[in-house]
């Protein structure tokens, strides 16, 4: 799995938990808790297997708060939370317009994340 495409899970993944609880949202920032069954729930939609997912991020999750396109916070009632950063969002951004190495890369090993939902951004 690449990191283009694990940024975009997790803005695919804060954009659904932010949404209003009436529409299947919970309101709030991301928990790992929330983020592990958005994973399990969604993962045949984004084009992986279940297990594949939860083991990538699982794996990998440090290296993203590492290089600080994630950022991990305590919430209210005990809740760890996480947030894409800015960083994270440019990083994501530039992948999405120009693609990362391995969108030209021929092979088994190519980036799915163009193929991904994009989140919507306002103009600030």
């Amino acid at each position: 799995m690449t990191q283009h495409e694990m940024l975009a899970i997790v803005d695919i993944a804060e954009e659904w938990h932010a949404k209003p609880i009436s529409e299947g949202g919970h309101n709030e920032p991301l928990t790992m808790h929330c983020f592990e069954k958005f994973l399990a729930d969604h993962a045949i939609h984004l084009g992986f297997p279940p297990s594949y997912l939860a083991i990538q991020f699982r794996s990998r999750f440090s290296r993203l708060v590492s290089t600080g396109w994630i950022e991990v916070y305590a919430g209210t009632c005990g809740n760890e939370h996480f947030i894409l950063t800015e960083k994270g969002i440019a990083q994501l951004d530039l992948w999405n317009e120009k693609g990362c190495q391995l969108h030209q890369r021929k092979g088994r090993n190519r980036c799915a994340a163009p193929n991904l939902p994009r989140r919507s951004r306002e103009a600030a």
